[in-house]
């Protein structure tokens, strides 16, 4: 995410989790852009069991071509990450799609794509930081348990991103 911020370029965190955990965690990393789950509330501000929009397989790249119209983003210029087969779409969607500490199925299609593939075996020093913001605000502690041990621990991709312009440098 560093370098991404580093060189400028827009990122949107996209996520099938709550809004409300993911946009506390991308307020921390300094991303200002955010896909996610919103649930929708009656009059009185109560869930009322049902999504106002559910983002997850097909609907991530729907609404990631939305939100690059309306930031002016090319996405022929684009890299997006992802750990997980299910978010297929989302990578296919644009030019650089990188498969991160993939399952099986991803890490399979990646291969048979040539798309670039990362392993990231020991946590890096953005999940102590974001640990330590963490402690005192509920909504993030909250957001980091539910998205999972991957923000904070060995994965480090947990939540997919969409950068624009393309490619991280190879290390």
């Amino acid at each position: 995410i560093a370098h991404h911020q580093a060189q400028g370029h827009t990122i949107t965190i996209v996520s099938s989790s709550p809004i409300e955990l993911v946009e506390p965690i991308a307020k921390l990393l300094g991303i200002d852009n955010v896909i996610a789950t919103r649930i929708k509330l009656d009059e009185n501000g109560y869930c009322v069991k049902e999504f106002e929009l559910y983002i997850y397989n097909e609907s991530k790249p729907i609404e990631v071509k939305r939100i690059s119209e309306e930031l002016g983003i090319d996405l022929s210029r684009s890299s997006a990450y992802s750990d997980s087969d299910t978010d297929r779409p989302l990578l296919e969607c644009v030019q650089f799609p990188h498969a991160v500490n993939p399952d099986k199925k991803l890490r399979a299609h990646a291969k048979a794509n040539g798309w670039e593939i990362l392993y990231f075996e020991r946590p890096e020093a953005l999940g102590d930081t974001v640990a330590t913001r963490a402690a005192n605000n509920p909504w993030v502690q909250a957001g980091v348990g539910a998205i999972g041990a991957a923000v904070l621990g060995a994965s480090a991709v947990a939540i997919n991103r969409i950068l624009n312009p393309p490619q991280i440098a190879q290390s």
